[in-house]
């Protein structure tokens, strides 16, 4: 026995022995009853069951990760960690989709703009023919 539990089992047999010379208790406590250590936690989900209604997009989750065969395969109720393992690898795949479209658009980005370099083309010079031709479309009409 640790020194903590003695030292808490003295505790306990002390206020017992209080109350039994107050007159409370009118026999002596039992050797035999041991004192509560520590409450173990009891998650509020656990009384609702470890149970998850699956809808119509999350079939299609569990059978894009391989979970079952086909949505027709799938139950009503699949269990919690199923479908958060579910719910993690389609949040990765597309997360690797996202950043593969991006990496794609930088290089065409990158390529298209080595090609208008290579034609002299640049975005001062296209700017002051965007602001001549709108200059020049405002003087052509007459004012309202």
């Amino acid at each position: 026995m640790s020194a903590w539990n003695k030292l808490r089992s003295s505790q306990v047999m002390c206020k017992l022995n209080k109350i039994t010379r107050r007159g409370m208790a009118e026999s002596k406590p039992d050797a035999s009853i041991k004192p509560h250590t520590e409450a173990t936690y009891t998650s509020p989900n656990s009384t609702l069951g470890d149970v998850h209604k699956v809808s119509n997009v999350e079939r299609y989750f569990l059978v894009w990760t391989k979970k079952f065969k086909s949505t027709k395969d799938v139950p009503g109720y699949v269990s919690r960690d199923m479908m958060e393992k579910a719910r993690n690898i389609i949040r990765i795949r597309v997360n690797l989709s996202i950043i593969a479209i991006c990496l794609v658009g930088a290089l065409l980005a990158a390529k298209s703009g080595k090609k208008a370099a290579e034609r002299g083309e640049t975005l001062t010079k296209h700017n002051l023919q965007w602001h001549k031709d709108y200059n020049d479309s405002q003087i052509s009409q007459p004012p309202k």
